[in-house]
């Protein structure tokens, strides 16, 4: 009886007029086709920036009248994003149309997109799994290079840290004598 309550209670996402079941595909084909365009060889980039201005404008009328209240929480970092554009397009002198200015335009629609999906059923778990398929599609594209000198930079940090102290082994042993 406590858990119906706590359901009536809340507000059902159904009632807010979420987007349909195509814009959470057609976000997730477009996070796929821009971390792996590149190495397929299409060029990334070109048709994402639009479709996912689509996409935004899509989701923000799909919410009706609830468009304020879901929005709400998104103010500051928006805020926050367009404070960046314009002290880069106004003090900095960069170009709009700079890839810099991009990505953060990018980034306030696909915060607006992924609030408005968030409020499908199910759709956490549907994005976490879509993301783990693509990371692990980005494995193959790892060179040994590029983890070595990711390692030698952390063996360097640490070494740095733990000079003059102690060494780590000895860092270990005081570690399990306070166990």
């Amino acid at each position: 009886m406590r858990a119906q309550s706590i359901s009536n209670s809340s507000v059902a996402p159904t009632a807010l007029g979420t987007p349909p079941g195509a814009v959470e595909y057609i976000y997730s084909a477009l996070l796929f086709y821009n971390n792996l365009g590149p190495v397929v060889g299409l060029p990334a980039g070109e048709g994402s920036g639009p479709m996912l201005l689509l996409l935004g404008i899509y989701c923000s009328l799909s919410l009706g009248q609830a468009r304020k209240a879901v929005f709400q929480s998104l103010r500051l970092p928006i805020l926050c994003a367009v404070f960046e554009i314009l002290v880069q397009v106004l003090v900095h002198g960069v170009s709009p149309f700079d890839s810099h200015v991009r990505y953060f335009v990018n980034w306030i629609v696909g915060l607006v997109v992924i609030h408005s999906l968030f409020l499908r059923p199910g759709f956490l778990h549907r994005f976490a799994l879509t993301l783990l398929c693509l990371s692990l599609t980005a494995l193959p594209f790892l060179s040994s290079a590029e983890i070595s000198r990711s390692n030698e930079r952390a063996q360097r940090v640490t070494s740095r840290g733990t000079s003059g102290t102690q060494t780590e082994s000895a860092s270990g042993s005081a570690f399990a004598a306070r166990i």
